[in-house]
């Protein structure tokens, strides 16, 4: 391995060969560093080297970090990589890396630049299958609605959600709302090299206004109104349903008029012999008796019409509405039953 007092004095005496190289993340010096610049940045990573050693590596970081925005060279920028990776921050720092890794060869480089070029190339491939990721799913929104989702408070393009995201090992927050909806929260801990599904079901808040339905979504149709089958029934059914009722009513009503004065007749009338003021109203009961009759007649048609039309196929077409009635009808002596529709 290269000493790293003759790699840093290669670095520096090369670094104005690096001015203003494509690829770099950073903001790039306007102007070769001073000897001063390269003096600041082999303190620095003298110091990053001892913050290293003592297992500090935020503070190793930070001095790492100084001395590549003062170099910008492949030596400097892997330490900032590797110490990236040593606190956790692998997809910070693999990018780091690959950055170092597309900083293009110059003429007369040294083989220190060369060798860091290729370590950062290989690290970073090495950490890509370490990266975990999080795939969020939310429901409860009716389709179309908007959602937001954020991950540690950065907000996922609406594209990204249900797809895999990468993110670094360790713990994250997990939220997403949407209009007229509560927000949901999650902590997740995500191991190195897994993809973790996080589920949020969104309820409607409290007094909030209901979001609309998603016009593309289809109507449900609503419930075949008389049964399973559909249509209307045949209207032979409602007809027989009607004489069978009213038939009964008036069949009913003369029935005990006729018995009434048939009581009544009975002792004025013995032997069905009437004097001849009470001859009129004998016919007049047996007239009332007979009407009783012919509607009870009529209540039996009825009853078969209307097994008859339940038992008929069912109409296609859209019932018509309105209402009907059965009444009594009388017409001088003769009684009967009115259907009015």
């Amino acid at each position: 391995m290269l000493n790293r007092g003759r790699a840093l004095a290669l670095c520096f005496a090369l670094a104005g060969t690096w001015v203003g190289a494509p690829g770099l993340a950073t903001a790039q010096p306007t102007a070769e560093p001073t000897a001063a610049d390269r003096e600041n940045a082999r303190g620095l990573l003298d110091l990053g080297d001892k913050k290293t050693a003592a297992k500090d590596y935020e503070a190793a970081l930070k001095a790492y970090r100084a001395a590549d925005a003062i170099m910008h060279v492949p030596t400097t920028g892997i330490e900032v990589g590797r110490t990236e990776l040593k606190l956790g921050l692998l997809v910070e720092g693999r990018d780091t890396l690959l950055r170092v890794a597309r900083i293009p060869q110059k003429p007369g480089e040294s083989d220190a630049f060369a060798r860091a070029r290729a370590d950062a190339l290989a690290l970073a491939e090495q950490v890509g299958a370490r990266i975990p990721s999080l795939v969020v799913q939310v429901s409860g929104p009716p389709a179309g609605t908007p959602v937001t989702v954020t991950v540690d408070g950065a907000k996922l393009a609406p594209e990204l959600v249900g797809l895999p995201r990468k993110v670094n090992p360790g713990e994250h927050v997990v939220a997403a709302t949407a209009p007229g909806y509560g927000e949901q929260k999650a902590i997740v801990s995500v191991p190195e090299g897994a993809e973790v599904p996080v589920a949020l079901e969104l309820a409607v808040a409290a007094g909030g206004p209901l979001p609309a339905p998603d016009p593309k979504e289809p109507v449900p149709e609503p419930e075949p109104a008389n049964g399973e089958g559909g249509g209307a029934y045949h209207p032979l059914l409602w007809v027989g349903v009607g004489l069978a009722g009213g038939g009964i009513l008036v069949g009913g009503i003369t029935g005990g008029i006729a018995l009434k004065r048939a009581r009544d007749l009975k002792t004025a009338c013995p032997d069905e012999v009437c004097p001849p003021e009470q001859e009129d109203e004998l016919a007049t009961a047996k007239k009332i008796a007979a009407a009783s009759t012919a509607n009870f007649a009529i209540a039996g048609l009825g009853a078969v019409l209307a097994i008859i039309g339940g038992a008929l196929p069912r109409s296609s077409a859209e019932p018509t509405t309105g209402e009907w009635r059965i009444a009594p009808a009388w017409s001088g002596d003769t009684a009967g039953v009115r259907v009015d529709f």
